[in-house]
Parts: structure tokens; C-alpha cells; sequence
């Protein structure tokens, strides 16, 4: 149940921002978004989720070159920032949710 929650969030909350900011000149970037199933290992989940082109890393880190806005670089890093520090309790409210509202 946590494992699905945290892939609830995000997919829902982190992963929208990303599309948002993703640069998508011909939109092959944008549509390489992938969110791996989350691993659940003793008592830890962990769950992967980026850009699948080879080309996604030089678009993310090259902070000199021009993206029209709302696009940047640090289109990943970014939003995963931003919800940092919310995560763990984003996770528990979909838990609660699942729970219907426990």
C-alpha cells in the first residue's frame, strides 16, 4: 500500500511538474517520461523515475542553454526538490486515502 502511494505521488504531484518543465522542441524528450513500479525491499520502497533518450542528461544539466519558459534545465531535479522535504507525508495522506479516509 505504501509503494502505491508513493508511486501516486509521483506520478501525480512530481510527475506533472517535470512534463511542465521539460523542454520538448520536438517532444521526444517529453514523451520518454518512464516511472519504474516502486521496489519494496525488507523495509524500504524505492521507486525510479526519469527521461529515457540518451540525450536527456546534456538537456537537464546544461544550464546555459536557452529553454523557452515555463522550460528549463533541471526539469527532474527541480520539482523532486520541491517536494522533498513533503514526500513522506504526501505518502501517508494517499495511505489514509487508500484506507478510505482512516
Amino acid at each position: 500500500m505504501m509503494a502505491r502511494a508513493l508511486e501516486t505521488v509521483v506520478l501525480e504531484t512530481i510527475g506533472p511538474e517535470t512534463l511542465t518543465e521539460c523542454p520538448h522542441q520536438t517532444g521526444t524528450l517529453r514523451r520518454s517520461w518512464t516511472v519504474d513500479p516502486p521496489i519494496v525491499s525488507g523495509n524500504s520502497i524505492s521507486i525510479t523515475f526519469g527521461y529515457g533518450v540518451y540525450y536527456a542528461i546534456y538537456v537537464h544539466e546544461i544550464l546555459e542553454n536557452y529553454h523557452a519558459p515555463p522550460t528549463m534545465a533541471k526539469f527532474l531535479e527541480d520539482p523532486v526538490n520541491r517536494h522533498r522535504a513533503d514526500i513522506p507525508n504526501e505518502v501517508m495522506a494517499r495511505v489514509q486515502e487508500l484506507l478510505g479516509g482512516i
